[in-house]
């Protein structure tokens, strides 16, 4: 589940797909650390709103903060995860492109590290 949020997040949010991504621009986005904070369990069949916050801009990272919420704004679980860009090809860390630092950046409220 965290990884399909990020999935669509990346797409809703910072304007490009995973398969457009890793296909067209040869760029991938690990996970390289995550941590998580489970409050209270949900339960089979219950819908969770997934919110995502980017508490941190790297020059190839960016922590997220993703919280995952019932009705009633029900807290359930807490993840503070870290992102790495990296070529595909050589793989290696990249540094952000221009585009996508400058989504990262409108959509965080922190200044870019």
């Amino acid at each position: 589940m965290l990884n399909a949020a990020v999935e669509d997040w990346c797409e809703e949010r910072l304007g490009i797909s995973f398969a457009d991504m890793h296909l067209k621009r040869r760029l991938g986005t690990p996970t390289v650390h995550i941590e998580a904070d489970f409050m209270i369990a949900a339960t089979l069949g219950m819908v969770l709103s997934i919110v995502i916050a980017i508490t941190e801009v790297g020059r190839s990272s960016c922590k997220l903060k993703i919280d995952f919420r019932s009705d009633g704004d029900v807290h359930h679980l807490s993840c503070r995860v870290t992102l790495v860009l990296m070529d595909l090809d050589r793989r290696k860390s990249e540094p952000w492109p221009d585009d996508l630092r400058a989504c990262l950046i409108a959509e965080s409220d922190i200044l870019s590290a």
